[in-house]
C-alpha cells in the first residue's frame, strides 16, 4: 500500500535545498521534515486544563473576542513555519493576543478534552468531530462557542494577517473569507494582467465535469489559480516540474481554472452551469493556488486551500488515489501510518 507513496517521498531529497537553511522563506520552504524535538508552542499560548467552556469563559472575562484553538503536530513542517515565522512577528502576535486566548492541541494526543457541549473525549477523536483534516488548523470560536472560521493549512504572514482581520472585524457574519479577500484585493473587479501558466497535464476546455450519470474513470483534481500569484509561480516552478508529482497527477483528470474568471463556463461535477469565478465562490476557495479533489462520482473528498509544496502535494494526491479518506479523515495521521 505504501510503496508508491514512499517511492515518491524518496525523490524529495533532490527538492530540498532549503532544508539546510535556518532562515525560513514563508512562500517557498522545504516541507518534508518534521518540526523536530525543538517544537515548542509559544509561551504566550494559554495554559489550559483542556475544558473549552472554561477557556472561552476566561477569554470573555478578559474582554477577548473569542477563543482560538491551534491544532498542530510535532511531525508537521507547516506547523513549524507557522510557529517560527508568523507567530513570531510582533504585529501578528499583537493582533492575536489582543483579541483571542489561544490554546494549542497536538492532533495525535490521547489526552482528554471537554468540548463546548460538555462531551469529554480524546483530542484525537475531538479532531475527527471537528473535521480537522490538516495541520496546522486554526479554529476561531465565537463568544457562543460556534466556529467563526476554520483555517486549514499554512498561509504566509501577509495572507494570514488578512485572515485575522476578517475574524476580528466580524466579517464572517456577512461575507465568506473568499469574498472578504476579494474585496480587500480588488481581485474580483480588476482585469487580469497576464494569463495563467498552462501545462500539458491540464485538460482543455470545454470543462464538462458532470459526473452524476457517468462517473469518471479517474478522480478529478481542480486547481484554482489567479494571475500575478507568487504562490502559483512557485507551484509551477518548484512542484509541478518534479517527475514524481507529474507521474502521480497523471492518475487524475486535472483541470486548471482562474478563480477570478467570470467568463469561462464550467459544468461542475454536480451538474451546475457556472463560470469559473462563480464555482470558486460556491466552493469558498480563498487561496491561490487551491487544490480541490473529487472522487470518480464527483464528490469532494479533499481540499488544499493553503500553501502546498512538494511533500503535501505528493501525500495528498496519494491519499486520494488510494481512497484512504474512507477510513482515515485526517491526512497527517495517514501520512504517519505510511512512515511507520
Amino acid at each position: 500500500m505504501r510503496t508508491a507513496f514512499l517511492a515518491a517521498i524518496l525523490l524529495a531529497t533532490s527538492v530540498s535545498p532549503a532544508s539546510a537553511s535556518k532562515e525560513i522563506n514563508p512562500y517557498s520552504f522545504y516541507d518534508g521534515g518534521a518540526a523536530g524535538d525543538d517544537y515548542r508552542l509559544p509561551e504566550w499560548f494559554k495554559d489550559s486544563f483542556l475544558d473549552l467552556r472554561e477557556d472561552l469563559a476566561e477569554a470573555l472575562e478578559n474582554n477577548k473576542k473569542g477563543l482560538l484553538v491551534y491544532f498542530g503536530s510535532r511531525f508537521c513542517s507547516y506547523c513549524k513555519v507557522l510557529l517560527e515565522v508568523n507567530f513570531r512577528q510582533p504585529a501578528i502576535r499583537s493582533l492575536i493576543e489582543e483579541n483571542f486566548d489561544v490554546i494549542g492541541l497536538e492532533v495525535l494526543s490521547n489526552a482528554e478534552i471537554t468540548a463546548f457541549d460538555g462531551a469529554t473525549l480524546p483530542i484525537r477523536e475531538f479532531c475527527k468531530r471537528e473535521r480537522v483534516r490538516f495541520t496546522p488548523t486554526l479554529v476561531f470560536y465565537t463568544p457562543e462557542g460556534k466556529q467563526a472560521l476554520k483555517l486549514e493549512g499554512y498561509r504566509p504572514p501577509d495572507k494570514f494577517t488578512a485572515v485575522l482581520n476578517y475574524v476580528i472585524e466580524g466579517q464572517y457574519a456577512q461575507h465568506s473569507l473568499r469574498q472578504y479577500l476579494a474585496i480587500k484585493e480588488n481581485a474580483a473587479t480588476t482585469a487580469n494582467t497576464r494569463s495563467l501558466q498552462s501545462d500539458e497535464l491540464f485538460s482543455k476546455p470545454p470543462y464538462a465535469l458532470d459526473r452524476r450519470t457517468f462517473p469518471g474513470a479517474v478522480p478529478l483534481l481542480v486547481i484554482f489559480e489567479r494571475s500575478d500569484c507568487p504562490s502559483c509561480d512557485i507551484f509551477h516552478a518548484e512542484v509541478l516540474q518534479q517527475e514524481s508529482v507529474r507521474k502521480m497527477l497523471s492518475g487524475f483528470e486535472v483541470v486548471q481554472l482562474d478563480m477570478d474568471d467570470g467568463a469561462t463556463p464550467v459544468l461542475t461535477p454536480t451538474g451546475r452551469k457556472l463560470t469559473a469565478a462563480q464555482w470558486a465562490d460556491r466552493l469558498g476557495v480563498s487561496y491561490a493556488p487551491s487544490f480541490v479533489y473529487f472522487d470518480e462520482a464527483g464528490n469532494e473528498v479533499l481540499r488544499l486551500d493553503s500553501a502546498t509544496h512538494y511533500h503535501r502535494m505528493v501525500g495528498a494526491s496519494q491519499y486520494v488515489l488510494e481512497k484512504a479518506y474512507r477510513r482515515e479523515p485526517i491526512l497527517i495521521r495517514w501520512l504517519r501510518e505510511q512512515e511507520n
